[in-house]
């Protein structure tokens, strides 16, 4: 009896699931059919069978796991949903510039921070070589009060 269980087929792969863990193995395909029966058995018993012994001689997860996921790189797709979201962040952290209240004499220039803010993928190198605009100043309330980050530094955006 086999202790695996099958969890999935795709692209002629076929997931099993033993042992706490979720493997992929490849079907091979004869005369364009792919094996059944007692010969599927066979087959997945020995994947199973071989994925053990090699388990526990070599590790299935490398100790510097850290180090090679560093050196991936993130698609522009994924670059351009971190810009779009900090600069969404910095617009939502910035809104209360623009109410009736706040003093006209710092609304018009965070009106133009805020525009740049906006035009950022309009930018040339957008998504990977962006120019952030810096804010006119600190943020503070409308009564002057400063606007503070947890660790209470002061909210700059820079």
């Amino acid at each position: 009896m086999s202790d695996y269980t099958i969890v999935g087929f795709k692209d002629n792969n076929i997931t099993l699931s033993y042992d706490g863990i979720v493997r992929n193995f490849p079907l091979p395909i004869s005369d364009g059919l792919y094996p059944t029966g007692d010969a599927l058995t066979s087959l997945l018993d020995i994947y199973v069978q071989n994925d053990r012994l090699v388990s526990n001689v070599i590790p299935i997860v490398g100790t510097n796991v850290d180090e090679i996921t560093s050196l991936i790189q993130p698609s522009n797709d994924i670059i351009m949903q971190r810009v779009r979201a900090s600069r969404n962040s910095a617009l939502i952290k910035t809104d209360f510039t623009q109410l009736d209240d706040y003093p006209s004499e710092l609304k018009s220039l965070w009106i133009e921070y805020r525009t740049q803010l906006r035009n950022l993928t309009n930018q040339p190198g957008f998504p990977t070589s962006v120019v952030w605009p810096v804010p006119p100043e600190q943020i503070t309330t409308v009564s002057g009060i400063h606007y503070f980050n947890a660790d209470n530094s002061p909210i700059t955006f820079k």
